[in-house]
């Protein structure tokens, strides 16, 4: 049984479920803290497919059950280890030893901030391979 704390959590997501995936799909302004972007990536690369896939996985998961619940836990140790492992981890870089190529990708948004101009951000979105050239065109 889920602790407590991972209940909340799952209550607090679900309450905000309706309003994220509208953000997600497009429909309604994203909160600043919402990676769009990297979550449609999860999905596919191109972004009209992937909010499609997208929408397909929200509509599948409303009445699914738990995938946590149906996860060997072999090696893993109690909910209370894992939260507290997670816990310790949140928000530290990712270490040398994941490859590029399976880390995340930074979002338009995190490399227009980052990269000290238009031009250059340009370039480092497409130097990603994370967005179509429409994609990097619309935004910039």
């Amino acid at each position: 049984m889920p602790s407590r704390k991972a209940r909340s959590v799952t209550r607090y997501l679900m309450d905000r479920r309706s309003r994220r995936s509208r953000a997600i799909m497009g429909k309604a302004a994203p909160p600043d803290w919402l990676a769009v972007t990297e979550t449609l990536q999860l999905f596919h690369a191109q972004r009209g497919r992937a909010r499609g896939a997208f929408a397909r996985f929200v509509a599948y998961g409303v009445d699914a059950d738990d995938p946590y619940d149906q996860m060997p836990r072999a090696g893993l140790g109690e909910e209370s280890f894992i939260e507290t492992v997670l816990d310790n981890v949140a928000g530290q870089p990712i270490g040398a030893e994941v490859p590029k190529r399976l880390r995340p990708a930074r979002s338009l948004e995190q490399i227009e901030r980052h990269a000290g101009g238009r031009d250059r951000a340009i370039a480092e979105a497409h130097a990603t391979c994370a967005n179509s050239l429409t994609e990097i065109a619309c935004y910039f």
